[in-house]
């Protein structure tokens, strides 16, 4: 048995902070929506709906690519790609989603602005899991659905400090 690539704090880690940045995206992305789509049930619909049509497209690819010999690359890869993405966000996202408010109805709209604005966030960070999994699991054989349920409670707790960290203080003090 050889021992795994990476540790798990250190997987864990990637796992915990992408499933924190994931949903903080998602309740930021909402807020960034507001002003052009308001508070409808369309834009929250589509915040959701394609939030997780990416995550599963994400969970899907990262699964496809966690069991090879690029996993660690392609981790840091889909972690930059996420960071980089929503780095941005706040400075690219409210002038394209004025132009794609103003050139569509507000139900269409709200899903080519989710689209536009999470969809490449949510779909680099739905992989970090899988990913993180596969590494955990490098040359082993047997003990992929325990790497896998363990990555995966990691990457929800992350989840639910983000949803809570942006619900309670980074809206309230923007």
């Amino acid at each position: 048995m050889i021992p795994p690539a990476r540790p798990l704090p250190t997987l864990g880690a990637a796992a915990f902070a992408a499933g924190w940045a994931l949903m903080m995206l998602e309740i930021l992305g909402g807020r960034l929506m507001a002003p052009h789509f308001g508070y409808s049930v369309y834009q929250w619909g589509a915040v959701i709906g394609v939030v997780m049509a990416f995550m599963a497209a994400g969970y899907w690819a990262g699964g496809r690519i966690g069991d090879g010999p690029d996993a660690p690359r392609r981790l840091a890869r889909a972690l930059l790609a996420g960071a980089a993405w929503a780095a941005l966000s706040p400075w690219i996202g409210p002038s394209m989603l004025a132009r794609i408010a103003a050139g569509s109805p507000p139900d269409e709209g709200s899903i080519i602005a989710a689209t536009a604005l999470l969809g490449v966030p949510s779909f680099a960070l739905a992989m970090v899991s899988p990913l993180c999994a596969g590494i955990l699991n490098a040359g082993q054989t047997g003990g992929t659905a325990a790497s896998a349920g363990r990555v995966s409670a990691l990457s929800t707790m992350g989840s639910i400090g983000g949803t809570f960290f942006a619900a309670f203080a980074a809206i309230p003090h923007m």
